[in-house]
């Protein structure tokens, strides 16, 4: 036993490796952040140490575009820079909207800039966290469909995003004792995050139909916030965290300032984010019964829709080998059969099944190729 023989003498075995694998991935995320520092930091002084241009770097110089200054930061060659070291200082919120100008500008910081906002997160107070003009900000950037996960992942490195939503905070390095999850908690957050990202920028050919379908919604970008928030509740424990998770998404859309009108169908998919692959992997999707019920329980298309490509990301998120073409097409027909019912028309069996549930029909002098024939000449509705 690892984790007793270092000293996690928690009597609970689930508890003492959850500790114990909390810790180790805390601080291998700190040696990797300071490797990282180090690393930024070398090949800087390597190239303030090169004493002469070369030809290249004079052209390069010559070619590239005047720097700007863009709300107290200079933004130069694809860069983001802090000519002041009070810029921070001056206005708090500038560190959430240091992060929308990155996204916006396809910007990196630069080095000097990363290493400043982590000796200011302290600004990131209560006052700050309360600001409605921050919230707005924080909200903008789960809107910008396509980007959303590399700007999130950055400001987790940072430690702004846990700052700003403690919340968050207390999924890093969460261990999850769960068959298929590979990855903590906050990283399988992003990850989901990432997926959609994915969607919407319609690169890889299976995402095309999640992005068709996400589009139909009356808001595509608000599925980022239904995956921000929909792990929230296992800081303390998958038991139980779907529940937890729609407390604690309540009490952020209130702070994020949510239309009313929309919180119902996030708040659906946080507490039942889970039902969708559960239900196709429990019952049998051709059994028109099956849909109806579901289609009952799910009482929308937006839901469905947000739900349906949330299931999607949610799987993919967890583990790069969960999801398959089995899965997707069970997933797929749950989703179609559903929508049909929740649009008012009959849920249509697979003539091929039904086919096949009259192969071994017996009927007084009429031999089974016959009664194929005989079914094979009628449409499909007959």
């Amino acid at each position: 036993d690892v984790a007793r023989g270092l000293g996690y003498e928690q009597e609970d075995l689930f508890d003492r490796v959850e500790t114990f694998m909390g810790d180790y991935y805390s601080r291998a995320r700190t040696i990797r952040q300071t490797a990282d520092v180090l690393e930024d930091r070398l090949a800087m002084s390597r190239d303030e140490n090169i004493s002469r241009p070369s030809f290249s770097s004079i052209l390069k110089f010559f070619r590239s575009k005047p720097s700007k200054i863009v709300d107290g930061f200079e933004f130069s060659e694809g860069e983001l820079h802090a000519p002041d070291p009070t810029v921070l200082d001056q206005d708090p919120e500038r560190i959430l909207r240091l992060f929308r100008h990155a996204q916006k500008l396809e910007a990196k910081l630069s080095p000097d800039l990363r290493s400043l906002i982590r000796n200011r997160l302290t600004l990131i107070d209560a006052d700050l966290i309360k600001n409605p003009s921050a919230n707005v900000t924080f909200r903008s950037i789960l809107q910008q469909v396509g980007s959303v996960g590399t700007t999130l992942t950055e400001m987790h490195d940072l430690g702004v995003l846990g700052r700003f939503v403690p919340e968050f905070d207390r999924l890093t390095c969460k261990v999850q004792h769960e068959l298929y999850h590979r990855y903590t908690a906050d990283v399988h957050v992003l990850r989901c995050i990432g997926e959609l990202d994915k969607i919407f920028q319609g690169h890889e050919g299976n995402t095309h139909p999640y992005g068709e379908i996400l589009r139909k919604t009356e808001v595509p970008a608000l599925l980022y916030l239904m995956i921000f928030l929909h792990d929230l509740g296992k800081s303390q424990g998958p038991k139980g965290h779907c529940e937890r998770g729609v407390e604690i998404a309540s009490n952020l859309l209130e702070r994020f300032a949510v239309p009313e009108e929309m919180r119902d169908r996030i708040l659906f998919v946080v507490h039942h984010h889970l039902e969708m692959v559960r239900y196709f992997y429990k019952y049998d999707v051709e059994d028109p019964k099956v849909i109806d019920a579901f289609a009952a329980f799910v009482g929308s298309e937006q839901r469905l829709c947000y739900l349906y490509v949330h299931s999607y990301c949610d799987a993919n998120g967890t583990s790069p080998d969960l999801w398959n073409a089995y899965k997707d097409e069970l997933h797929h027909q749950l989703f179609t059969k559903t929508l049909r019912v929740l649009r008012g028309r009959p849920v249509e069996r697979d003539p091929a099944i039904l086919r096949k549930a009259y192969a071994n029909l017996e009927i007084e002098n009429l031999s089974i190729e016959q009664i194929a024939d005989h079914l094979d000449h009628f449409p499909n509705r007959y």
